[in-house]
């Protein structure tokens, strides 16, 4: 009897010793939690965790880190980052040249494009850009760009000759019969002129019938491939003289690339000192007129080189020069 009291007595002394034990394990286990020194001794815990406690941890550890600089801030990683910079750098100027542009919010009567050409950085700011407007002569543009695509490609020369015909006068998107340049007065029926002699006209004087018979020979001869050069360089579907400040930079940004004859082409204007012409560096630009229509678009050798469109109607060749020359001080 004896020996059987001794035996439930250390019975329960081992009962309340395992209970004890039981409870110190539950109280030190939010302790898992916290930061260890070993990954050995997180696996070791990490097992012996309830399966609640593993879902929580897996959901923490799939939290995004807190933001740190990546290195377009930074612009000290990598190439791209490089570039990330440079982008940085400018964007002051662009925001001055957008604050100074929102005087034109919701003006219709005018459209300004500008597009950064200095190291190759081709940020660009505008206001109204994708408003179709009419372009006039500026949509000569276009088909000086396709011209100079077609030598340059090998599949047509500034030799070449191309016959005068009138039928060009009536082509779709034709510039006006008579109008600006020197050609029509030449009695050029049946005659031959050289793809130079028609692109110089075309540009320095905006001969009107010189850049139709451009149009009509080599532009519309292959409408699909004129208006897929068009969309590749400049987002135009379909060639028309109703453009956007934004496509007609594009095209000028595009021309100027080419480093074709048409740059100095458009140096050398009848028009070169006026609008966008009369800032204190060379402008290679091309203006358009046609009643109160005045548009101009230029590429401007600054110290850092950009191309402005600028589309009016109403506006004074003044008003377009002074646009010009405070976008010109913004960007310097």
């Amino acid at each position: 009897m004896k020996n059987i009291k001794h035996l439930l007595a250390w019975t329960g002394l081992l009962a309340a010793s395992l209970l004890l034990v039981g409870c110190g394990s539950q109280k030190a286990r939010p302790a898992t939690s916290s930061p260890v020194k070993s990954s050995v001794k997180q696996s070791k815990k990490a097992k012996s965790q309830s399966s609640h406690q593993s879902a929580r941890q897996k959901q923490t550890s799939q939290k995004p880190a807190s933001p740190q600089k990546t290195s377009r801030q930074s612009g000290q990683h990598g190439k791209g980052a490089a570039a990330s910079s440079k982008s940085v750098k400018m964007e002051p100027v662009i925001k001055k040249i957008r604050a100074y542009l929102t005087k034109y919010a919701g003006n219709s009567a005018v459209s300004v494009e500008f597009i950064d050409l200095s190291n190759n950085r081709r940020q660009s700011v505008g206001v109204n850009e994708n408003t179709g407007m009419y372009a006039a002569s500026c949509a000569k543009l276009p088909v000086a760009a396709y011209t100079q695509y077609l030598v340059q490609s090998g599949k047509l020369s500034y030799s070449s000759k191309l016959t005068y015909t009138s039928a060009a006068d009536d082509t779709p998107n034709h510039m006006v019969k008579g109008g600006t340049g020197v050609l029509q007065n030449q009695n050029p029926e049946g005659k031959q002129y050289s793809v130079q002699t028609l692109l110089e006209d075309a540009m320095v004087h905006s001969d009107n019938a010189a850049s139709n018979q451009l149009l009509y020979h080599l532009c519309n001869k292959d409408q699909a491939s004129f208006n897929a050069f068009l969309n590749k360089i400049a987002g135009i579907s379909s060639y028309s003289k109703t453009m956007t400040t934004l496509q007609a930079a594009r095209v000028m940004a595009y021309l100027h690339s080419q480093n074709g004859p048409v740059n100095q082409y458009l140096s050398a204007t009848d028009w070169k000192s006026e609008k966008i012409g009369t800032l204190p560096v060379r402008v290679d630009h091309k203006i358009g007129i046609n009643g109160a229509i005045n548009n101009d678009v230029g590429y401007v050798y600054a110290k850092k080189p950009f191309v402005l469109a600028i589309f009016t109607n109403g506006w004074s060749n003044d008003q377009i020069a002074a646009v010009a020359q405070k976008i010109y001080d913004l960007a310097e």
